[in-house]
């Protein structure tokens, strides 16, 4: 009964590596921010836009919404399995 009464103590990395569900989310928006860049660069390219991108292509564009997406993915299982406990 003790037991379930003592707030957890935080161990090793979880006492400086924190993650919270507003970072998954945050990533989420990058990502699709980034996804929403690359339709835009596709789009300019289908139908002769004009509008000038000159500042990244596509190709980057594409991999780096990859990589936020895969983070957002990562950071959200690593907070159902460590840190929803802590919340409690």
């Amino acid at each position: 009964m003790e037991q379930e009464k003592q707030k957890l103590q935080r161990k090793g990395l979880h006492k400086h590596f924190h993650v919270s569900k507003l970072d998954t989310y945050g990533y989420i928006i990058l990502s699709l921010l980034f996804f929403i860049l690359v339709v835009f660069k596709v789009a300019n390219r289908l139908f002769d836009l004009g509008l000038s991108t000159a500042y990244i292509n596509w190709k980057d564009t594409l991999q780096i919404a990859i990589l936020w997406a895969i983070l957002a993915f990562v950071s959200d299982m690593y907070y159902e399995k460590y840190e929803r406990k802590y919340k409690k």
